[in-house]
């Protein structure tokens, strides 16, 4: 299937999630005369983790415009409503609720943080509506989320351990400062696995530092981490405040590497961050070098479409979509508790790997790639 290429693709993209966002509906093209399958998708498309929200809308429109070019699904094209939840987690249950609200809304889409999800999942139970997560990555306990909630993404701290053992073969560090997002659940999570994780893998956690993500001046921790002398520094930072971080640490002379995990793996941060990232190790759940098929597959798909490389919120939208889509088509039918049980016990392969529900709200595979920060871009390590 060839897919027309979107001019301007990063602008075009822009303009549409903020019409979306203004309460405007969005769906790819279709011949077909019948109502539309309506998904409601609530994400950060403002505020300073948008870059991931922005990124997963992407992969979500392309996934709308594949099933409707191929005659969409159950007959039905798809036809999306966006919410805007402004990087305030505290403002997605009302989103879901808004548009859960409406009947004709079979399912939502998650395109915002771990919090957001936590913060809506309880929403979803109550109106029965099933909610998919594509960027997850907390670890919640059992009885966290509703049972109409499933995750899409890996959980991340559960592939820490193997991720620094292997920068450790890389990188060998003994002395681990830390940096992280005080106010956002997910950077917490990875701080303290990340302190839980040193004796097993004989490390020293000399200087942990929260800090905000919208900060200007990142003087302060930088001059304690600094006095503290690590030879390994973890950036769990988010977007933009991540890459300040950064280029304020190289520009006082420290010269440590750096490692994170998903807070900071988007390229959209090292375009800001520029030489101050270069070498820096991370871990994806999509590279587009892997000779997977489906990954290929999305690549190719991908760059016909927007004219550009995909990232791995690229990926991690469209495979949530797909993953909605597909289950649908299992159902059958546009019911919500039908589609519900579908979900309960379902897989698909796609370009972040196999994503598969066994009972539960999690995908029970961990699918993770280390890199490294090369000439601005990913070189698995």
């Amino acid at each position: 299937m060839r897919l027309s290429r979107v001019a301007g693709s990063s602008v075009a993209l822009l303009a549409t999630v903020a019409m979306m966002a203004c309460g405007s509906t969005s769906g790819g093209s279709s011949s077909s005369g019948n109502n539309p399958i309506n998904i409601g998708v609530f994400a950060d498309i403002t505020g300073p983790v948008s870059v991931y929200s922005v990124s997963q809308l992407q992969g979500i429109q392309l996934a709308v415009h594949e099933v409707d070019s191929s005659g969409g699904v159950l007959g039905h094209p798809i036809q999306i409503q966006v919410k805007d939840t402004a990087s305030d987690a505290k403002q997605a249950p009302d989103a879901a609720r808004a548009l859960a609200a409406d009947s004709s809304v079979l399912a939502l889409i998650a395109g915002g943080t771990s919090d957001s999800v936590l913060q809506a999942s309880p929403v979803a139970g109550q109106l029965q509506i099933p909610m998919i997560a594509s960027s997850s990555f907390n670890k919640f306990q059992p009885g966290q989320l509703s049972d109409w909630t499933f995750r899409c993404a890996s959980t991340e701290v559960d592939g820490l351990k193997a991720f620094m053992s292997k920068v450790q073969t890389l990188q060998p560090f003994s002395r681990l400062a830390i940096i992280y997002d005080g106010g956002n659940a997910f950077p917490t999570a990875e701080k303290d696995t990340l302190v839980q994780l040193a004796s097993s893998l004989n490390y020293q956690v000399v200087d942990t530092e929260a800090a905000s993500s919208s900060a200007v001046d990142y003087s302060t921790p930088l001059t304690k981490i600094a006095a503290a002398k690590p030879d390994l520094i973890w950036n769990g930072l988010i977007g933009a405040g991540a890459a300040a971080f950064m280029i304020q640490a190289r520009a006082r002379g420290i010269s440590t590497h750096f490692v994170g995990g998903q807070t900071i793996a988007s390229p959209s941060v090292f375009s800001l961050a520029k030489a101050a990232g270069e070498g820096t190790y991370t871990l994806l759940p999509f590279v587009a070098s892997d000779p997977n098929p489906n990954v290929q597959a999305f690549d190719t798909l991908f760059q016909q479409f927007y004219g550009k490389a995909p990232d791995s919120y690229n990926a991690l939208g469209y495979a949530a979509a797909m993953v909605l889509f597909e289950a649908i088509k299992k159902t059958g039918k546009a019911d919500r508790s039908a589609l519900r049980t579908t979900l309960t016990h379902f897989s698909y392969a796609g370009p972040t790997g196999q994503i598969t529900f066994n009972g539960g709200p999690n995908n029970v595979n961990s699918n993770w790639t280390a890199v490294q920060v090369v000439n601005g871009g990913w070189k698995v390590v």
